[in-house]
């Protein structure tokens, strides 16, 4: 335990006495296995928190981020011990076998429960609304934007606590929701910009819809899930289809010689640029299913080898240091 490994060795292992010894291999272990404990013993109450349906929706949201802060900076304990992140967990320690199957277990409970995904068929369903503006030849941005603005305070803070989840070093992107729509605006008013700007050409309406429709199709049904937890289960949503003129359109389009100047290449990168970045909510879900696959896989085969990335906005990373 801690008192067996000695104030010597743990200065020594961060090299604040010369000539001391530094801590053994088994000393290190049991620095680790100490803060193991510790740490497993706040996700396990952070994560109670969280699924205690007669809690309010501050506190439930509270052990949501206890939770997700306490499992994804494991890097700290390993730092702590002195010991390489890269080696992982070992499954042969009882002590770090037993913290790997449970944080495993409450994970899958954690980001499985209602609240979860109906926090992310909110975020999900910007891409919906992001469509929509498309198809009025309006910044996807300003779709995504007006959809935030139409949640309640508890949507709000049911997408915002998904959206402005802890780093490996534990930092958050934003302080505050207030913060997190201001940097948004921001980035609706440079996709305006961008669009205002000169051009000759362009993508044509047909080019338009045909994308339109796609973000929706794609959106769809994180839309119908959002409507349902309103009440809305009947709710149907719509769709874009091309008229027989605009699939003509858009299929001699496609057919045309591009000019020399290389115009209508430049209109369909840009294009395809605005699309991504419309698409950067529902990036996020996908961001959010991917890392908590590569977590499950990672506590699978203990290998905490993944070198530490920062945040993006909006991701949820993996429990896994």
């Amino acid at each position: 335990m801690i008192s067996a490994i000695g104030n010597s060795s743990i200065t020594a292992a961060r090299g604040e006495v010369a000539g001391a010894s530094a801590p053994t291999d088994a000393e290190k272990t049991a620095r680790l296995n100490v803060d193991l404990a510790a740490r497993l013993e706040k996700i396990r109450a952070h994560a109670a928190n969280f699924l205690d349906e007669n809690r309010s929706l501050k506190e439930r949201l509270q052990g949501l981020m206890g939770f997700q802060s306490e499992t994804i900076t494991i890097g700290k304990s390993f730092e702590a011990a002195g010991i390489p992140l890269a080696r992982g967990l070992d499954p042969n320690d009882q002590v770090q076998a037993g913290y790997m199957r449970e944080v495993l277990e409450i994970s899958n409970r954690v980001w499985g429960s209602g609240l979860v995904q109906r926090a992310s068929a909110i975020n999900g369903a910007s891409g919906y609304a992001a469509g929509k503006a498309v198809a009025e030849g309006k910044p996807p941005g300003l779709g995504a934007l007006a959809h935030w603005d139409s949640l309640s305070v508890d949507e709000q803070d049911l997408a915002f606590a998904l959206t402005n989840l802890v780093d490996r070093s534990g930092a958050r992107r934003y302080s505050s929701k207030e913060q997190y729509r201001a940097e948004f605006a921001r980035d609706v008013a440079e996709q305006q910009r961008l669009m205002a700007g000169p051009s000759v050409g362009g993508p044509s309406r047909a080019e338009r819809l045909a994308l339109a429709n796609d973000m929706m199709r794609q959106a769809a049904g994180d839309y119908k899930a959002w409507q349902a937890s309103r009440g809305n289960a009947g709710f149907v949503v719509d769709t874009i289809s091309l008229s027989l003129e605009g699939a003509k359109a858009a299929a001699e389009t496609l057919t045309q010689t591009a000019p020399a100047d290389g115009t209508t290449q430049a209109q369909l990168k840009a294009l395809e640029t605005l699309k991504q970045v419309s698409a950067q909510h529902r990036e996020w879900l996908a961001s959010m299913e991917e890392r908590e696959t590569e977590q499950a896989e990672r506590l699978n085969q203990t290998d905490l080898t993944a070198p530490l990335q920062p945040a993006q906005p909006g991701t949820r990373l993996s429990v896994a240091a």
